[in-house]
């Protein structure tokens, strides 16, 4: 199962990336695992996935949409109608959120900053982002 937040299963970059990581992870497979799964029988599937605008590609999108995947995945769901590309800087911000604020986090510093709405906002914003003096804290 590939789930790509890039490519489309038709395009030369994903062919050319299966041709590689298959044999590589079957190697690894039998170096430390050994145990025989008859991977030959197995069907390979790009899943239905929401994908990255790649007009507006930020390269730091890539684990945030793996991650949604990871916690979303079910085979028998379409997965584009759990969330869109849209939602990625929203759903960064749950992670993060989720993070600073677990009861475990003895990070006094990042809780206060990301309790600060402006740090929330600058966090949200897109590389290079100027926004309007009128709008500013």
């Amino acid at each position: 199962m590939f789930l790509d937040s890039f490519f489309d299963e038709h395009e030369p970059y994903p062919k050319e990336v299966r041709s590689q990581v298959i044999p590589n992870f079957l190697r690894a497979w039998d170096h430390f695992i050994g145990i025989d799964w008859n991977f030959d029988e197995f069907v390979i599937h790009h899943a239905p996935v929401p994908k990255q605008n790649r007009k507006f590609f930020a390269k730091y999108d890539d684990g945030i949409f793996v991650m949604k995947y990871l916690e979303t995945w079910d085979p028998c769901v379409n997965m584009k109608l759990q969330f869109s590309s849209s939602y990625i800087s929203d759903i960064r911000i749950q992670y993060i959120s989720s993070m600073v604020f677990i009861q475990h986090n003895s990070s006094h510093y990042a809780k206060t900053t990301l309790s600060n709405h402006k740090a929330m906002l600058e966090l949200k914003r897109p590389t290079g982002f100027q926004a309007p003096s009128s709008t500013l804290f």
